[in-house]
């Protein structure tokens, strides 16, 4: 069997135009470009305020973690000084007792020969 399809006249495309139906849809279900623009406009945006609004709220959260951190600051600071002195006087001990070996090997080496 032959199946004639019949193309729209001029006058039927121009009021499939004008009632915002697209001209080369013949049934006018998948809408105009217009609306599919303003919708992916749409969609990028609340994707945008989406992301915004995490990279605030992160923002937030880091500034209360360093204001948490400048108030400990001064405590952790005297305990990073003592600490760190108590390390420098166990190190100038292993220092000095290096020094004392080192010392008694070469006076060894002198006496044997």
């Amino acid at each position: 069997m032959i199946k004639i399809i019949f193309s729209k006249t001029p006058k039927e495309k121009a009021n499939a135009a004008a009632a915002g139906v697209d001209a080369h849809d013949g049934n006018g279900r998948h809408g105009s470009p217009k609306l599919k623009v303003l919708v992916i406009v749409v969609i990028v945006g609340l994707v945008n305020l989406g992301y915004w609004s995490r990279l605030d709220h992160l923002s937030k959260e880091i500034d209360s973690k360093m204001k948490v951190a400048e108030q400990r600051k001064p405590r952790v600071g005297g305990c990073g000084r003592r600490v760190f002195m108590e390390r420098q006087n166990q190190a100038n001990l292993y220092q000095r007792r290096v020094d004392v070996i080192k010392q008694l090997h070469d006076g060894q080496t002198v006496q044997s020969t």
